[in-house]
């Protein structure tokens, strides 16, 4: 396998997350289970995809609760409160593997979420966003495909040139690289409970 091309995930690949702090957020602000990382309701999908605003967003999470009395504020809140931050060791890596591959990141995410993050990359790190490391980023929200679905993968790979067999995604859910198999890409899970990015691409010999 010789590998050229990268694509990696964001959320929990790169930056930390924690999905078990939005779902106790939601549950205290009575909405029960409603979200988890591999079984998401209709809603969720759809601010991933840009089918609904952020604004919308909030106003039908609100209507879910039963209680009026809670704020966009405190919704907004609760969404992004599985947002743990970005270590300055992840950046480092980032530029290793710039120099040896071409880099795409892919991202399911909103414009709640990525409004955050970046965000944080500005306030923590002085950084505006993740430009500088990769050639290209997709946002789920944006290009309006959300993982795993293989047309997100073919857009990546039509749009930049790219050779299927020279070209790896790495994520942290399961589903996600079946998606990019099924696509004719390689792809690796990343088991965050064993590994981290680093450690794994050593153990495939594309890191050293």
């Amino acid at each position: 396998m010789k590998i050229k091309n990268l694509i990696l995930d964001l959320g929990g690949v790169l930056y930390d997350l924690d999905y078990f702090k939005t779902q106790e957020a939601f549950l205290n602000l009575g909405l029960g289970e409603n979200f988890s990382q591999l079984k998401q309701s209709t809603l969720f999908d759809d601010i991933e995809e840009g089918k609904v605003s952020s604004v919308s967003f909030v106003d039908q999470l609100i209507a879910m609760s039963g209680n009026s009395d809670i704020t966009s504020k405190q919704i907004i809140d609760a969404w992004n409160a599985m947002l743990l931050g970005m270590p300055v060791h992840r950046f480092e890596l980032l530029e290793l593997l710039g120099k040896k591959y071409n880099l795409y990141l892919y991202s399911n995410t909103n414009e709640i979420h990525i409004k955050e993050v970046w965000k944080h990359y500005q306030e923590v790190h002085g950084v505006a966003n993740l430009d500088d490391y990769f050639l290209k980023i997709y946002l789920s929200n944006e290009i309006k495909i959300r993982k795993p679905k293989a047309a997100g993968f073919n857009l990546i790979v039509q749009e930049n040139n790219l050779v299927k067999e020279e070209t790896l995604f790495i994520d942290d859910s399961p589903q996600h690289v079946e998606g990019a198999i099924s696509s004719g890409i390689h792809a690796f899970w990343l088991d965050l409970k064993k590994e981290d990015l680093s450690s794994l691409l050593t153990k495939k010999g594309l890191l050293s």
